[in-house]
């Protein structure tokens, strides 16, 4: 894959190469979640949350007893998440 194919990738195409699936696209939330157990057996999974209203973004780790803590992001998660801010037109704001 050249340099131009990797540019013209959706946010939502990035979000699914590394695992993730979009759960929820509503007025105030848009989210992104990678489940540990793919049958969703359980409650864990990584999620990646952008609040439309303020304009905010936010990683998140929910362990399987449902306790959420914030995660560290990689470097592929920031350009999906830099993408999905330029999808969004947060850029202009």
């Amino acid at each position: 894959m050249n340099k131009k194919d990797k540019e013209m990738k959706t946010a939502r195409e990035m979000f699914k190469e590394l695992g993730y699936e979009l759960i929820e696209n509503g007025k105030r939330y848009l989210r992104f979640a990678n489940y540990e157990d793919k049958e969703r057996h359980y409650y864990g999974g990584e999620f990646i949350d952008f609040e439309k209203i303020n304009l905010q973004f936010r990683l998140t780790r929910k362990t399987s007893q449902g306790n959420t803590h914030f995660k560290y992001g990689s470097i592929k998660e920031f350009k999906a998440i830099q993408k999905q801010i330029e999808e969004l037109g947060w850029n202009e704001k």
